[in-house]
């Protein structure tokens, strides 16, 4: 995720590189039930996770992640909030600049949205 900042192709292909990679250890897992490791017959599962106690978390978390970014990408789920204000005030204000909208009584529909937007961010303040 980090690199995204500096080249998101890279972050692109990283991350499918690595889900690629998650993939198929879980065939292996499926197709490999039991393997013998220091004589004794274990599943690969256990074996990384007595190798590496967090790797199973680490797992989950960039398995999560991953799955995220690639449904994001295929605009399937919408973009995470990190905006100030949310993306439909944006697309309210773009719609106004563009002349796709209409002013009615000298105020847009943004105007509004944004003033309902404030209030709720106001009374739902943690005190």
């Amino acid at each position: 995720m980090s690199i995204r900042i500096f080249s998101p192709i890279i972050s692109d292909a990283l991350g499918g590189i690595g889900f690629g990679l998650l993939l198929l250890f879980g065939f292996g897992y499926y197709l490999l039930k039991k393997d013998l490791v220091d004589g004794e017959n274990i599943t690969l599962l256990r074996h990384v996770r007595e190798t590496n106690p967090n790797s199973l978390v680490l797992a989950t978390a960039f398995f999560l992640i991953s799955a995220y970014t690639g449904l994001y990408m295929v605009k399937i789920l919408p973009p995470l909030y990190t905006e100030k204000v949310p993306p439909t005030y944006l697309e309210l204000v773009r719609k106004a600049e563009t002349g796709q909208e209409q002013a009615i009584d000298g105020s847009f529909q943004h105007d509004h949205y944004k003033e309902a937007y404030d209030a709720f961010v106001e009374k739902n303040k943690i005190k």
